[in-house]
């Protein structure tokens, strides 16, 4: 049994570039869970918010990295858009 039509790109394939576009810097991924999320404390209503807390932030400030407040929770209550 074949998935898939002639021509597709192979799962290899589509890793691949995921992967190129990642190390390039052309992509980013976070999946990070807030810790709330993480212990089950989720929004009733889906509404964007970050998964950084108060130690990530001090953490990104003193290690020069960018701020996190702007990455987005990987959890399905976190919607896409603010």
């Amino acid at each position: 049994m074949s998935v898939g039509k002639p021509g597709d790109k192979t799962w290899q394939q589509q890793s691949d570039e995921i992967a190129a576009a990642i190390l390039s810097g052309d992509a980013i991924v976070c999946l990070t869970r807030c810790e709330s999320c993480m212990f089950g404390c989720h929004y009733d209503e889906p509404t964007w918010h970050s998964w950084a807390g108060p130690e990530d932030i001090d953490h990104a400030k003193a290690t020069g990295q960018p701020d996190p407040r702007q990455s987005r929770c990987g959890c399905d209550c976190a919607k896409a858009t603010r």
